[in-house]
């Protein structure tokens, strides 16, 4: 395929672009772990992190958002690089863009609980939130797997949690039925929080269209014409569809990264540096994309 044009870009403009990317996550990888290493996994001290959870009636429990937000990175990064894998030939069709739908949900979630524009009460209500939802689903997968006993102690533990946050002044959001819907606050749908956090609103859609096997999509971005008459037709990637989904991955995962760097202390300039050189690779000069300068 080497130097074949497939669009405005060819095959090795996307096998550069998709090196580029990889090059950022293990570059950002480093970066997290150097510093967590250097503080055995706490944020710096007097950084926003280490400032924040004081004079709270309960610092863990803010902790947790900041821990949820950084699994959630880790999360991002892996598929990020499970969606290089996706594109190496040969090459899939469909899954590379399951996997940035993917990259972009957990960039999203991990960005809100780690928004740098919050304050400790908001993300506290986000944490509770977040804590709550993965409880629900975790007590229905226990009943489906006719496990009542397990499921019953994740009831126990949600009671608990609505316990605490009535304490912290929270209140329970129920529904018109008195049925439970959140704790604190109701749960934000993923479509809702990419929009919120990373703008790509439309992008996800398309993403989640593609999940859901709807036919004129998965035509459209993971198949091309072979034969007309009859017509016939295979699976096919184009190089433009590799390029946008990396430029997609990119700017969603620089974003809760470099909120988690801020609210932990470490060096900002550093992971800067490393995002300009990315992005120029990338050839992404528009400024509003560099939320960090």
């Amino acid at each position: 395929m080497s130097g074949e044009s497939v669009g405005t870009h060819t095959a090795d403009d996307a096998y550069r672009m998709v090196e580029v990317t990889v090059n950022l996550v293990n570059k950002v990888v480093d970066f997290i772990n150097e510093y967590m290493n250097k503080n055995d996994g706490h944020p710096l001290p007097c950084s926003q992190a280490d400032v924040e959870p004081c004079g709270l009636p309960d610092p863990d429990l803010l902790k947790t958002a900041y821990s949820q937000g950084g699994l959630l990175v880790r999360l991002a990064i892996d598929e990020v690089i499970a969606f290089s894998r996706t594109v190496i030939e040969p090459a899939c069709a469909f899954a590379p863009w399951t996997c940035v739908r993917a990259v972009l949900e957990a960039s999203a979630l991990a960005a809100w609980l780690l928004d740098l524009k919050t304050d400790a009460r908001t993300r506290l209500a986000r944490c509770l939130a977040f804590r709550y939802e993965g409880l629900r689903q975790q007590a229905t997968f226990w009943r489906v797997a006719g496990e009542g006993a397990k499921a019953d102690a994740i009831d126990s533990r949600i009671a608990e949690t609505e316990r605490i946050a009535l304490g912290l002044g929270f209140r329970a959001q129920k529904a018109p039925n008195g049925k439970c819907k959140g704790i604190a606050m109701v749960m934000p749908r993923s479509t809702a929080l990419v929009k919120q956090m990373l703008d790509q609103e439309g992008h996800y859609r398309l993403l989640s269209v593609v999940i859901h096997g709807h036919s004129w999509a998965l035509i459209r971005l993971g198949m091309q014409e072979v034969n007309r008459a009859p017509p016939r037709w295979a699976n096919h990637l184009s190089a433009d569809a590799i390029v946008t989904l990396c430029l997609m991955t990119t700017t969603a995962i620089t974003r809760p990264t470099w909120y988690m760097c801020r609210l932990y202390g470490w060096d900002a300039v550093c992971l800067a540096s490393i995002f300009d050189t990315s992005y120029d690779s990338l050839g992404i000069s528009n400024a509003e994309y560099r939320f960090w300068r």
